[in-house]
């Protein structure tokens, strides 16, 4: 029978969820083969492997078994994930603004408090103002901190984690869920460290575990 993928994300990574989800009851059955074998085991019936052999194998098994259990990221968002990571990572004016038609300056490295130095763009607009996704990209986190409040992680194409900050509230998104360029994904507030500054968003990028700046990414038009 012939598979047709009509290049639609969602529907190749449905049926490679359904491959992931056959493949697991496959290596419990194997694994279950393997385990009737080693107990049943006599120099006779299998003159070419010993019962430790057929143990060790099922052991193997049972262990990517309960891997693939115990992973709290849907397949299907491993999948997704995987698939961004092969994609290169933003380049030069590739990123929409995140609220859009909202103008920006480059802040990047600009003193804070406690010594720190600022590892983003701020954005301002007014409270409530939709914040969407910069990106095609999985929600791999939300979270309430000291420091950013309300935040939400994305992570995008090149396996880089985009940041949305100080928001006011989430809109209709959920953990690991996929999102698309465009979506609104929150609303601009001034929630952690910035409740006494006017609302604005604070967007960074985090590639390999560190900040980069993200105003030469963004592109100053949208």
């Amino acid at each position: 029978m012939n598979v047709y993928f009509s290049g639609s994300l969602n529907e190749f990574s449905g049926c490679l969820n359904y491959f992931c989800v056959k493949t697991r009851n496959f290596i419990c059955l194997l694994m279950i083969c393997l385990l009737f074998c080693a107990f049943t085991y006599t120099p006779h019936s299998s003159p070419m492997f010993s019962r430790n052999t057929f143990i060790i194998i099922a052991l193997f098994f049972l262990t990517m078994f309960t891997m693939m259990l115990v992973n709290p990221i849907p397949v299907r968002a491993q999948l997704q994930i995987a698939k961004l990571w092969l994609q290169p990572l933003p380049s030069a004016n590739s990123l929409p603004n995140p609220v859009p038609k909202q103008r920006f300056i480059d802040t990047w490295g600009a003193p804070r408090g406690g010594g720190r130095k600022h590892e983003g763009v701020d954005i301002f607009a007014k409270r409530g103002t939709p914040v969407v996704s910069n990106i095609d990209g999985v929600v791999w986190k939300m979270e309430n901190n000291r420091l950013g409040g309300t935040s939400v992680w994305l992570i995008g194409a090149g396996g880089a984690f985009h940041y949305y900050t100080h928001l006011h509230k989430y809109a209709d998104i959920q953990l690991y869920q996929y999102v698309k360029q465009g979506q609104v994904i929150a609303y601009v507030g001034n929630t952690g460290n910035a409740r006494t500054t006017p609302p604005h968003l604070h967007y960074g990028i985090y590639v390999n575990g560190k900040a980069i700046n993200p105003y030469p990414l963004l592109n100053k038009k949208s």
